[in-house]
């Protein structure tokens, strides 16, 4: 891949629920993972799923970024231009220790 084409920031969080308010709900509280990571973004569909007499629109984006040694799991967040992604997969691209590819998914 060519570094030109990753010229979009991203910010991968985990969200945590560590306290709960006066009312007994969890206030959720995040933790910064990575920030400020420059990748490529590549649409990978979208759908509409109808569930509970509700109409949702899912889209899947693939965010490639450089490869690093910080552990990404599903639990994390892709936040990018103020929306945020739920990681569904992480994989090395063609096996190699040079780039990752982040498959997230925006649900509305």
């Amino acid at each position: 891949m060519r570094i030109g084409k990753m010229r979009h920031r991203i910010t991968i969080v985990q969200p945590k629920s560590t306290s709960r308010s006066t009312d007994g709900a969890p206030v959720f509280t995040e933790s910064t993972i990575l920030k400020d990571i420059w990748c490529a973004i590549k649409p990978s569909g979208g759908k509409e799923v109808f569930r509970d007499d509700y109409r949702w629109s899912v889209s899947d984006k693939i965010f490639t970024i450089r490869y690093t040694t910080a552990t990404l799991t599903p639990a994390m967040v892709i936040r990018y231009s103020s929306e945020d992604y739920e990681i569904q997969a992480v994989t090395p691209v063609d096996e190699r220790k040079y780039y990752i590819d982040i498959v997230g998914r925006k649900t509305t």
